[in-house]
């Protein structure tokens, strides 16, 4: 019934991209958009979640065997103590502290340091000079240990019993399940943004296959199998998404970089500097990969489905 020619359907010459005109349709600029999109969208959320990890593992290596004490300023509604009673007690409990071997440095901090920190909390204000700031000490551990702890506490009760001991732990804690929580989220909203891949590129399929039925059916007649009229849909999909992927991955790149460059010079006190490493980079840079193999997936299957509930 049909001629040599004929028959060499699913073997396209090297000048034949498609024997389906998928790339004249429509809706193909609206799919890379699209696409593009849901890459730019991974792409900041996966790097917010980098940055966050590498602040969080500053704070647990920068507190790692360190304890701050903490000298109070005002003991009860009616004692303050003064600047200079503070100093003294600071330089009584380092010079007994520094004789310790459990204690591997120990340093006070200094007060310009600690308006500092005050300041970053609650801004520039001219009522920071009046407040009773406390007098802090900070301490580094050889090994942060209950005994080692319990040892100290037992020679500042000798020297003042209401300097208190901040082991960091409690907000550190506090900290920790935060940064789990909002990893969760991340996670829920990369999953969704995945889902919504696969569900626009089924949709954009099987509008494709609609617009093109007759094509298709005719493929058939010609005797091409399902399996080589799905690879044009796949290949096609594929195309489209690793295209859009990659505008995504190079547009998000581009703005992280512009506003990193932007607060380089930004100094946040007690917050450890936020930085993406490259490691984390070559992650994200696997994004367009991973996208392209998500729609082909996704276009595989509903393809697939539809040729199969044709005559």
């Amino acid at each position: 019934m049909f001629n040599a020619e004929d028959k060499r359907v699913g073997s396209s010459d090297k000048t034949r991209q498609y024997d389906l005109p998928l790339h004249q349709d429509e809706g193909t600029g609206f799919l890379i958009v699209l696409v593009g999109l849901m890459a730019f969208l991974s792409t900041i959320v996966l790097s917010f979640s980098f940055t966050l990890n590498t602040v969080m593992d500053g704070w647990s290596e920068g507190l790692e065997n360190k304890i701050t004490l903490e000298i109070p300023a005002k003991i009860d509604e009616d004692t303050l103590r003064s600047s200079s009673e503070l100093k003294k007690i600071q330089a009584s409990i380092i010079e007994k502290m520094s004789q310790s071997d459990i204690i591997k440095t120990i340093t006070p901090v200094e007060e310009k340091k600690l308006q500092t920190l005050v300041q970053s909390w609650l801004g520039q204000s001219t009522f920071i000079d009046d407040l009773p700031m406390p007098s802090l000490i900070s301490m580094e551990l050889h090994e942060s240990s209950p005994e080692a702890l319990n040892a100290i506490s037992t020679s500042l009760r000798a020297i003042d019993k209401h300097t208190l001991i901040d082991t960091h732990e409690t907000w550190l804690d506090d900290l920790l399940k935060l940064t789990r929580s909002m990893q969760s989220g991340i996670l829920a909203i990369v999953l969704v943004i995945a889902l919504t891949t696969v569900a626009a590129i089924a949709g954009a399929m099987k509008s494709q296959i609609e617009i093109h039925r007759n094509d298709v059916e005719l493929l058939h007649l010609m005797g091409a199998r399902d399996q080589y009229i799905t690879n044009q849909f796949v290949r096609h999909a594929s195309i489209l998404s690793l295209t859009g992927a990659f505008a995504g991955l190079v547009s998000a790149l581009c703005i992280m970089a512009l506003i990193g460059f932007v607060f380089k010079d930004q100094d946040y006190g007690f917050l450890p500097k936020a930085a993406i490493h490259w490691d984390d980079i070559s992650v994200l840079c696997l994004l367009p990969l991973i996208i392209c193999g998500i729609s082909a997936g996704s276009a595989r299957y509903t393809v697939m489905q539809v040729l199969q509930r044709m005559p």
